[in-house]
């Protein structure tokens, strides 16, 4: 008799947590790598977690952390979608253009890592970089900054600079149109490492 009533407790027990792991699919969904899953969904590891905090929120929770400082990732499109100072293509393809724009003062890159949930970081781990390149005419504003690893392999900033001399070459030849250029890198930098430069690095 005990063993039974064990048996029942038992199956009662895996009944609530099938129902469990039912509810919590039912409240998630496959998304891609990078993106926001939508206005109450946080993306982590692929999956959307309704719950979890909303991708536009300034409140960081850890799951947001989580997904957008990611080594590797792409920048999170709610926080950093990109922006332009100028498509003046002769301005641009000027030796020295950049020098001349360049201004992230520390104070707005440490803005930066708080928008991204970043407290501590070792130093030379990152790189506050530029979304839309400076030389492609990318600004300087916080929508276009995001905090971009240096150490992580195989995608990283070192990577990312590849693909932003390329397509500069590219607009300065006349080979490629600057608002083209400009919308691969805010859209997805590394899907424009492969079409411009080529295969992506694996170590």
């Amino acid at each position: 008799m005990t063993r039974l009533r064990h048996s029942a407790r038992l199956a009662t027990l895996l009944t609530v947590l099938a129902g469990a792991l039912l509810a919590s699919t039912a409240l998630a969904s496959n998304c891609d790598k990078g993106k926001p899953c939508g206005d109450t969904c946080i993306n982590v590891n692929y999956t959307c977690h309704v719950g979890a905090g909303s991708a536009h929120s300034t409140s960081l929770s850890a799951a947001t952390v989580s997904y957008a400082a990611r080594p590797g990732d792409l920048p999170d499109p709610a926080r950093t979608p990109g922006d332009v100072l100028t498509m003046d293509v002769a301005r641009i393809c000027t030796p020295g253009y950049t020098k001349t724009v360049r201004d992230v003062p520390e104070s707005l890159k440490n803005a930066v890592y708080r928008e991204y949930g970043i407290d501590h970081h070792a130093p030379y781990s990152f790189e506050v970089d530029h979304l839309v390149s400076l030389e492609l005419g990318g600004s300087n504003s916080i929508r276009n900054l995001w905090p971009e690893s240096y150490t992580s392999v195989p995608l990283n900033a070192r990577v990312k600079d590849r693909l932003e001399n390329r397509l500069h070459e590219l607009v300065c030849s006349g080979q490629l149109d600057l608002a083209t250029a400009q919308r691969a890198e805010a859209t997805d930098w590394v899907r424009a490492y492969t079409t411009y430069v080529g295969p992506l690095p694996t170590r």
